[in-house]
């Protein structure tokens, strides 16, 4: 019997096995092992990394502002998600003379 299960990145096709539901080859999830367990799965930064593109593919907006020269929007992807305003701020200046 399959299993269909609603996402918000879409829905997850298994297969009923055993008593329980198998998904196999599912990317980008944080491994269940030691205290995570029994934890709800948790989105990695690959899983926003991947919504962030194919919403870019699919509409030209990835999420966050687009990047122009006076604020330097960037989007950090990291155990967070936040948008930093010229993050190479410091070395952007010291290269600033040089050419």
């Amino acid at each position: 019997m399959n299993a269909v299960v609603k996402t918000r990145q879409g829905e997850v096709r298994g297969r009923r096995v055993d008593g329980g539901h198998a998904f196999k080859g599912l990317p980008y999830a944080a491994p269940p092992f030691g205290a995570h367990r029994l934890a709800h799965a948790k989105s990695t930064a690959a899983t926003y990394m991947y919504a962030a593109w194919v919403a870019f593919a699919t509409s030209g907006d990835p999420g966050w502002p687009k990047y122009d020269l006076g604020r330097r929007a960037t989007m950090r992807f990291d155990t967070t998600l936040e948008v930093v305003d010229d993050p190479r701020s410091v070395e952007r200046t010291l290269w600033a003379g040089v050419r």
